[in-house]
């Protein structure tokens, strides 16, 4: 029992646990709280009402306007069903009486 406890002792002090600098991590930590802080947040508008011109990744050309789809009403194929009309299942029944029934 002696000798498994000197070779666990052994084992264990030859480990060498790698652990990252607290005062590293703190260093990265601060560089990103910068980079977050010098985004600037200032609205297509105000830039513009301001004089200045924002040509910045986010501001809008015409070229991009352009090229947005537009958006098509919905279009249906068959007629909307109204509730007094009778039922397209062929019961004979008010379409609210029978299929569109509500509960």
């Amino acid at each position: 029992m002696s000798a498994l406890q000197q070779e666990v002792i052994k084992v264990l002090s030859h480990i060498q646990i790698k652990q990252e600098d607290s005062a590293d991590a703190i260093g990265r930590q601060r560089e990103e709280e910068k980079a977050r802080a010098r985004v600037n947040y200032q609205h297509q508008s105000v830039s513009a009402l301001s004089g200045e011109r924002n040509e910045g990744p986010s501001a809008p050309t015409s070229a991009s306007k352009e090229g947005e789809k537009k958006k098509s009403p919905f279009v249906r194929d068959i007629p909307k069903v109204g509730r007094n009309d009778p039922c397209p299942c062929g019961s004979g029944k008010k379409f609210k009486l029978c299929c569109g029934k509500i509960g």
